[in-house]
């Protein structure tokens, strides 16, 4: 069966910031009902469910010939997964990001492992990126109207006032007490841009500890290909979707034991005085990204790296990311660009993907 992987939004107040996507998977159930309780399908040894949880659909389907078993160990996934929503939600007065940004300006703040892990990682790629990637961005965000809305554009004076209030550098980390400061007042992390990825390597981590080894986990479109399709030595086949014809392919590419994350400009937009604002913004300039880039596909073994380099990759653009990917650090991009009305893909995207063996998620 055939299902795409565009997620509509459930409740934007405790939606975290995400990317609009375009990809669809082959050879995997899509379920998409509208409950809220789980859905189970089983068929052949793969067992099948979906949770709503960080404000999207997150779907696992596994092999194993023991369905009983799955079932408990897919409890056991949502059940970690539910708690990083709850400790990374920018809208929950009781989480612990929210408790982290109250503070800041204040003292340093103890944070739990997966608080600290997240953010050790995203001041890893804000640093390797040169702060494309960067999870302060949050006062620009909310500026622009695309936390909570209205959506609008604000002044210069008030885009000023809020890039003062970004930047990674400003996060003080102490390993030996494991606290963390933000150091200026009115800093706001937001972990839209790598919260999903990091659950997913963490879901998949935990299904390979319980001895699972083929699967495919879908968490609003950032995907991670597990195993084989077939439970033997099939890959998983995921098409990348044309940007402006969501009802067409633009590319397909087999993966297996690998991540893929998508950054648009096509889903999450305001048209205002004649113009497309999208709600890809760069923290360089505090501003909707301005570029013929439309769309970056992101593949590595990781898929918190998958998910942070997207939105990276699209604010760098190819000439100024090309240097960050390559077959020998197993990083594949696809950029598609814009001209006129004709799209076409970037000859710096590294494509089509290859398995990099001796790769585990990290």
């Amino acid at each position: 069966m055939t299902g795409h992987c565009n997620i509509r939004s459930l409740n934007p107040k405790r939606q975290l910031a995400r990317r609009s996507v375009a990809i669809l998977v082959l050879g995997f159930w899509w379920t998409r009902g509208d409950a809220l309780a789980p859905s189970v399908s089983e068929a052949r040894g793969w067992v099948q469910r979906t949770w709503v949880v960080m404000g999207t659909y997150l779907t696992v389907r596994v092999s194993h010939e023991d369905p009983a078993h799955a079932e408990r160990v897919l409890d056991d996934v949502i059940g970690l997964v539910q708690d990083l929503d709850r400790r990374f939600t920018l809208y929950d007065p009781s989480s612990e990001l929210w408790a982290l940004n109250r503070h800041a300006g204040g003292p340093p703040v103890p944070v739990s492992e997966p608080l600290w892990d997240v953010l050790e990682r995203a001041i890893a790629y804000s640093q390797e990126t040169a702060g494309a990637f960067d999870v302060t961005v949050g006062p620009i965000v909310q500026l622009w109207g695309f936390l909570e809305g209205p959506r609008r554009i604000p002044s210069d004076e008030a885009i000023a006032q809020a890039r003062a209030r970004v930047g990674y550098t400003q996060i003080e980390m102490n390993p030996s007490h494991r606290t963390v400061r933000l150091a200026t007042p009115g800093m706001v992390l937001d972990l839209g841009g790598i919260a999903k990825g990091y659950a997913l390597d963490r879901a998949v981590e935990r299904l390979r500890q319980a001895g699972f080894h083929h699967g495919f986990l879908n968490f609003g479109g950032d995907i991670y290909a597990m195993g084989a399709s077939d439970g033997v030595d099939q890959p998983w086949t995921v098409v990348v979707r044309h940007p402006r014809r969501p009802d067409q392919t633009w590319r397909e590419l087999r993966v297996r034991d690998m991540a893929v994350s998508t950054s648009g400009d096509y889903e999450r937009f305001f048209v205002a005085r004649g113009r497309r604002y999208s709600h890809i913004l760069s923290p360089w300039t505090g501003r909707p990204v301005e570029a013929d880039v439309v769309s970056v596909t992101v593949v590595t073994p990781s898929a918190t790296e998958a998910d942070a380099l997207s939105t990276a990759f699209f604010v760098m653009g190819p000439e100024r990311a090309r240097t960050l990917v390559g077959s020998d650090r197993c990083r594949y991009v696809l950029w598609i660009r814009q001209q006129g009305n004709r799209l076409f893909e970037d000859s710096r995207s590294v494509w089509p993907p290859r398995s990099c063996p001796g790769t585990a998620v990290r």
